[in-house]
């Protein structure tokens, strides 16, 4: 059984309308960016099911310096709609 992942940080792509590449890149760059500043290490990221948002956030956060690890998000928290991602300390 997974347990209710406790995120103190949260990132929807919803909230942003219609995005290309570059909008989703650079979103997700400057997130990851502030929280890691700002010393949160467990986040939330709400992509969606879609064909272009989801792939994208995976492929960058496979590659991201800041990203010590993600994966789907539980049940509580989107499912296949949304990844659970630890940033490095």
């Amino acid at each position: 059984m997974r347990l209710k992942f406790l995120y103190q940080s949260k990132l929807d792509f919803h909230e942003f309308g219609i995005l290309d590449h570059f909008d989703v890149e650079k979103i997700l760059n400057e997130y990851l960016e502030d929280e890691h500043v700002s010393g949160n290490k467990a986040l939330l990221i709400i992509t969606g099911t879609g064909k272009m948002v989801k792939p994208l956030v995976a492929k960058l956060l496979k590659t991201h310096r800041l990203v010590k690890e993600f994966s789907e998000a539980g049940y509580f928290n989107g499912q296949k709609g949304a990844y659970e991602v630890i940033l490095k300390v």
